[in-house]
């Protein structure tokens, strides 16, 4: 990471890399536990609603040649799939090292998040979280071939 992308905060970055405009972020620091838990509630939220975006954007691509799509075809969008299956997995893994957390310094796991759609004003400038079927409005890092 450069200098420059280090003193831009990890969310900006992320949002950068998917196209979105974000300020730059202010470094804030977090003096009390009920802050510490909020934040991390705001974590789990995020994490989970992110997970779901993945999730309904694999389940949304076609399956087989039955489908309209060709042999060759088929076999790129299981590739895509699996990617895109695999980084909801590591979604799963965030939420669930959040809820370690929470655990950790005795506060209980959060598992609601907001309903889709979710407001513009819900997390920070850039981010949106919406369910919406595979393609080019839900483009963001290219899949392999």
């Amino acid at each position: 990471m450069t200098e420059s992308a280090g003193a831009r905060g990890r969310l900006t970055e992320v949002i950068a890399s998917r196209g979105g405009l974000a300020p730059p972020e202010a470094p804030f620091i977090i003096e009390h536990r009920e802050a510490l838990i909020y934040m991390l509630c705001e974590a789990a939220e995020l994490e989970h609603g992110i997970m779901c975006q993945y999730l309904y954007a694999a389940f949304s691509l076609k399956q087989s040649e039955a489908e309209g799509l060709s042999a060759g075809e088929a076999e790129a969008v299981q590739r895509w799939r699996k990617h895109i299956s695999h980084i909801a997995t590591q979604e799963m893994l965030h939420m669930s090292l959040v809820q370690n957390l929470l655990s950790a310094i005795g506060a209980a796991p959060h598992l609601s998040r907001p309903n889709y759609p979710q407001p513009a004003s819900h997390y920070p400038a850039g981010v949106h979280v919406a369910l919406l079927p595979f393609g080019e409005e839900t483009r963001g890092q290219p899949l392999p071939a």
